[in-house]
């Protein structure tokens, strides 16, 4: 017999791993005020029955420059939700390539623009990052698109336990947990805490051969705790 069981999920998530003024890299001294990418959906692997399941397919934006970041991705899942008994290993979410910068690389001049890279003569059709020619006072969001079937190296380096795939207009990333969660008869919560580091996940670029300054989008890292 299929045993499932409604189970009520709560977000604890406490950014403590994220500051507003993140690093953009190590040689700078920047800030960035919005980092945001929409997640398409969030999912969750039953190691029993060996099946995806969906907790959301609501596409949510979410700015991880934010200290709300971890409830907005909390706010995606529904409240009740219905599992399979099992050993549930991974969480999956799938993300877009189109990501909303606001950045500074330094205090003074090599700030976001709200102009794409595709905008300077010889590069277009490369929408993969902000160009950053403009003062703090001036900054703007800008937003850009980054194609994850064609980025170079950008799907590589995950840490232990991610892994990276590039899907139809943007990429799925899979988190092994720590911890496995198990649902059984005595199970009657989920929490999971989702933390976002963003310090050094924005890439500088000052000369890519034609003195043209930019910043572009790196992975950021997530951890993630169920119980």
């Amino acid at each position: 017999m299929l045993k499932i069981k409604n189970i009520l999920f709560a977000v604890v998530a406490t950014l403590s791993s994220i500051s507003i003024a993140a690093t953009i890299d190590l040689d700078g001294s920047g800030t960035i005020e919005e980092y945001s990418t929409t997640i398409n959906k969030l999912e969750f692997y039953n190691d029993t029955t060996s099946e995806w399941v969906m907790l959301s397919d609501t596409a949510k934006t979410v700015n991880i420059a934010s200290v709300t970041a971890g409830n907005a991705v909390g706010s995606m899942i529904k409240k009740g939700l219905t599992l399979k008994f099992g050993t549930y290993t991974k969480l999956k979410a799938t993300v877009s390539g189109t990501f909303t910068l606001d950045a500074c690389y330094d205090t003074s001049s090599t700030c976001t623009t709200g102009s794409k890279l595709s905008t300077i003569a010889g590069h277009a059709g490369n929408d993969h990052a902000s160009i950053a020619s403009n003062s703090v006072a001036n900054r703007a969001a800008t937003i850009v698109l980054v194609d994850f079937s064609n980025c170079g190296g950008c799907l590589s380096g995950a840490p232990s336990g991610e892994s990276r795939a590039a899907v139809s207009g943007g990429v799925a990333i899979t988190y092994t947990l720590p911890t496995a969660f198990v649902m059984n008869a005595a199970t009657t919560s989920m929490t999971a805490d989702i933390k976002f580091n963003i310090d050094d996940k924005l890439t500088y670029v000052a000369n890519d051969g034609d003195s043209h300054k930019y910043i572009t989008p790196a992975f950021p890292l997530v951890n993630l705790t169920v119980q």
